[in-house]
C-alpha cells in the first residue's frame, strides 16, 4: 500500500495549478459558444483498472452539450482529457488522477527568434484523484470525470454571465 501511496503523490506533482487570468484576454472563458473534444492516451496502467477511454469520450461530450456548449471539429478551443493510471498488481489498487483542460491555439510574434510562432493558452484546467480497487476504479473515474466537466462548465456560466474568469 506504501507503494500506491507513493505513486498517488508522484501523480498529484504531476498536476499543473489552475489557470488564472482575468477577461478579455485569449485565456478566457468568455463568448466561447462551441469546443472541441480531444481525448489524450491513457497510461498502460488503465486497462487493468477498467478504464475506456470509449466511455469517457462521449460522457465528456454528453455534459459539455448539455451544459450549454456546442461541439465544432473546426472550433478554436479544445477541451482535453488526460488521464495517469497506475496498478499495483499486489494489491488490486488503482490511482488515476483525471485532468480537463480548455485552451486556444493563439499565434504570437517571439521577439527572441524574430518571428511569429503558434502555440496552445491554457483558458481553465483543473485535475483530481482517485484510488479505488480495480474492480471499483472505472466507476470512481467517471464519477471525477463527471465533476470535472461539471465545474468547468459551472466556470463557463460564470465568466459568461458576469462572473470572474478561470473561477
Amino acid at each position: 500500500m506504501r507503494r500506491l501511496a507513493v505513486l498517488l503523490a508522484v501523480l498529484l506533482s504531476t498536476l499543473p495549478a489552475a489557470a488564472g487570468s482575468a477577461g478579455g484576454t485569449p485565456a478566457d472563458l468568455a463568448g466561447i459558444k462551441e469546443i472541441r473534444i480531444a481525448i489524450s492516451q491513457v497510461t498502460p496502467d488503465a486497462s487493468a483498472c477498467g478504464i475506456d477511454l470509449r466511455e469517457l469520450q462521449p460522457l465528456v461530450s454528453g455534459r459539455i452539450v448539455a451544459g450549454g456548449l456546442s461541439i465544432d471539429p473546426a472550433a478554436d478551443v479544445t477541451i482535453t482529457l488526460s488521464i495517469l493510471t497506475g496498478y499495483d498488481r499486489t494489491t488490486g489498487a488503482c490511482a488515476s488522477a483525471p485532468m480537463l483542460g480548455a485552451y486556444r491555439q493563439v499565434s504570437y510574434f517571439d521577439e527572441k527568434a524574430g518571428w511569429l510562432r503558434s502555440g496552445q493558452v491554457v483558458l481553465w484546467q483543473r485535475g483530481t484523484a482517485t484510488t479505488t480497487t480495480s474492480p471499483d476504479h472505472a466507476d470512481a473515474v467517471r464519477a471525477a470525470v463527471t465533476r470535472l466537466a461539471d465545474t468547468f462548465l459551472e466556470s463557463w456560466r460564470s465568466v459568461n454571465t458576469g462572473g470572474l474568469a478561470n473561477r
